[in-house]
């Protein structure tokens, strides 16, 4: 039973990870397109886990 609930964890803090952590963004490709890299880097800055607001 404990095994099943850790790798569930597992599971879910790597869904997590991949999914709603703003470094997620810095992990995409953006080629030349300004407009689109200073939108993932104000991602990162508005009230996300950074907390720099």
């Amino acid at each position: 039973m404990q095994t099943e609930a850790d790798e569930m964890l597992v599971a879910s803090f790597d869904r997590l990870i991949r999914e709603q952590h703003p470094i997620a963004y810095a992990r995409t490709a953006c080629t030349h397109d300004a407009a689109r890299r200073y939108l993932l880097w104000s991602l990162l800055d508005e009230g996300g886990w950074l907390d720099l607001c």
